[in-house]
Formats: structure tokens, C-alpha cells, sequence
């Protein structure tokens, strides 16, 4: 595949992104309606997203403080994933390139175990 034929496949993602994320922060924002948690309605706990929703949007709103009291992981492991994230857009858009480098099986590995360990402690009462 050409790279011009990369270039349009992302931004195609990136639009369709970008209007969905928008449109789901506005509707959040203007009528407090948020997608329910199916796994905190199941069992009664947060799962390592709950509380993702209102995190962004106090980013959103300049309160960085009210967005780590929401999730945590807002400000921790979605930043990193995000540039992750772009990175394998860049190289893709570059090389084409879909292999992965060990260091990204590790980075990957790690993102997890943190967001486990994170789940696992935001349920346990001290």
C-alpha cells in the first residue's frame, strides 16, 4: 500500500475519532449522560475505566486535581497510551510497518499490569 493510501486511512480513523469523542463530550457535558458501566452493574465494583468519562472532562474544564480523584489512569496510563499511540501512526504511515519491537511488548505488558493493579486497589477499602 502507498503511503498517500496510509495517510488517508488515518485520517479518516482520526476524523471519525474526533466527531464521535467530541460529540460524546458534548453530550456528557450538556445533559450529564454518560455510558453506564456494565462491569460496576454486574458486580457492584469500579473497574479500572469508571470515572474515565468525568476525569476528561475535568481535563476538559482545566481541573487536573478533580480528574485524578475521578481516574487516575486519565492522567498516568492514558497519556502514555496516547503517544504510544501516535507513534505507531507515524511508523505505520511511514513504513507501513505492522511488526512489533520488544520494547513495545514490555511497554504494553506494563500498561496493563498497572491498569489491573490499578482496578484491583481503587475496590479494596483500607
Amino acid at each position: 500500500m502507498e503511503k498517500r493510501q496510509r495517510i488517508k486511512i488515518v485520517l479518516r480513523g482520526l476524523m471519525a475519532v474526533a466527531i464521535l469523542g467530541g460529540l460524546y463530550l458534548f453530550v456528557f457535558l450538556t445533559f450529564d449522560v454518560g455510558i453506564p458501566c456494565i462491569f460496576n452493574k454486574l458486580t457492584g465494583l469500579k473497574c479500572p475505566g469508571c470515572g474515565m468519562t468525568h476525569a476528561i472532562a475535568s481535563l476538559w474544564k482545566g481541573q487536573p486535581a478533580n480528574a485524578w480523584n475521578e481516574n487516575a489512569l486519565c492522567l498516568s496510563v492514558l497519556p502514555v497510551t496516547c503517544l504510544y499511540l501516535i507513534y505507531r501512526t507515524v511508523r505505520y504511515v511511514n513504513s507501513g510497518g505492522e511488526d512489533f519491537h520488544i520494547w513495545e511488548y514490555v511497554l504494553l505488558l506494563l500498561l496493563l499490569t498497572v491498569t489491573v493493579v490499578y482496578g484491583i486497589m481503587r475496590n479494596i477499602t483500607f
